[in-house]
């Protein structure tokens, strides 16, 4: 069944998320979060303005929604990302906002009479509409609808965010060398944590159908072919970083959620495309796929974030088998009743 877009829909779903994530992170108190009401009054007052920016149709039969599906898009991961990270609620207001405006800028070149259809393409385009985007959320945040929510210092840093947050993409020649993008400062992990969201759309159902079907228009392609240059993408981004040892699977990923996100999505295009000869720089991300889930649910554990049982469900083992993976780290913890699944296990082992 195609993809159908309702943004009040997508609001409703969005909010719930939200709600949600933020009684269980803040567990006994939502101080310092803004209410959702907040975001979705940002939806709609820069909905008409989105719908104007740049041509992501989710099907070649549906009409144009420019930039509000990809925007979205970005919100969700981000809001996974900022929670799953365990940010605190400045970072979460200024993540998410950053998040629902970044791509503002381009409707705002397009009023000016700049054809930004495919913008994206254009180093000058891409410049453009970061500083045309600061510029005008700079303004939008101190409107009075939204002044109060919002201090000096979070506005500046949504607009810094959004002054840079393509900037990975944008080509640039520097004595008579050429360089294939500016790389963000990985250590500002709201900034960096922006860019995994937003690069992430490349790699959804509608983002992938989206540019899939433009590359078709500019001749010949298949769904490998295109899901081999998705996957080529981030790691060539990642090609503009030192490695520090904090990149996973050789990609542009260094959150773990975000990550395990990207490997989700690959694996839905597989699957959803029929996709039979996987490329090889694609293969290796489901063969760590096990792995990296261990590693999650050994962190979770260790850090206190689940019980003994739940992290093993998670991990897809069982509890003993958990028990030796945790051992085998050096992982301890204070004694925990055995649940009556272990007793069970250890019966049947004995009975082997």
């Amino acid at each position: 069944m195609a993809y159908q877009f309702n943004l009040e829909e997508e609001v409703k779903r969005l909010r719930q998320k939200y709600d949600k994530a933020v009684m269980r992170y803040s567990s006994h108190s939502e101080e310092g979060f803004l209410d959702f009401d907040v975001y979705e009054g940002l939806i709609y007052a820069a909905k008409d303005m989105l719908i104007t920016g740049r041509d992501h149709r989710l099907r070649e039969d549906e009409e144009s929604y420019g930039d509000l599906p990809h925007t979205l898009y970005v919100f969700e991961i981000m809001m996974e990302l900022v929670f799953s990270e365990k940010c605190s609620p400045d970072e979460v207001t200024i993540g998410l906002t950053a998040a629902l405006l970044h791509d503002i800028g381009y409707a705002v070149m397009a009023e000016s009479g700049y054809d930004v259809s495919h913008g994206f393409q254009k180093a000058d385009m891409r410049v453009g509409h970061m500083k045309e985007g600061a510029v005008f959320v700079k303004e939008l945040l101190r409107n009075p609808e939204f002044e109060l929510y919002y201090t000096d210092d979070q506005i500046q840093r949504i607009c810094g965010i959004i002054e840079v947050h393509d900037n990975p993409s944008v080509p640039y020649e520097k004595d008579g060398v050429k360089y294939k993008g500016v790389p963000l400062d990985i250590t500002d992990r709201l900034l960096y944590m922006h860019r995994e969201a937003d690069r992430m759309w490349m790699s959804s159902e509608e983002g992938f159908d989206n540019d899939f079907r433009g590359r078709l228009e500019h001749g010949e392609t298949t769904p490998e072919e295109h899901l081999k240059w998705v996957v080529n993408s981030h790691t060539r981004e990642k090609g503009l970083y030192q490695d520090d040892g904090n990149f996973r699977g050789g990609l542009l990923f260094r959150t773990p959620r975000a990550y395990e996100i990207f490997l989700g999505n690959v694996k839905a295009i597989v699957k959803r495309y029929g996709i039979e000869e996987i490329p090889p720089q694609v293969l290796h991300l489901f063969e760590i796929r096990k792995e990296l889930k261990v590693a999650s649910a050994i962190e979770l554990y260790n850090n206190g974030g689940v019980a003994l049982g739940k992290a093993a469900e998670q991990a897809g083992v069982t509890i003993v088998e958990f028990k030796e993976l945790l051992a085998k780290r050096g992982i301890y913890r204070e004694l925990e009743v055995e649940s009556a699944e272990e007793i069970d296990e250890k019966v049947r082992s004995l009975s082997d």
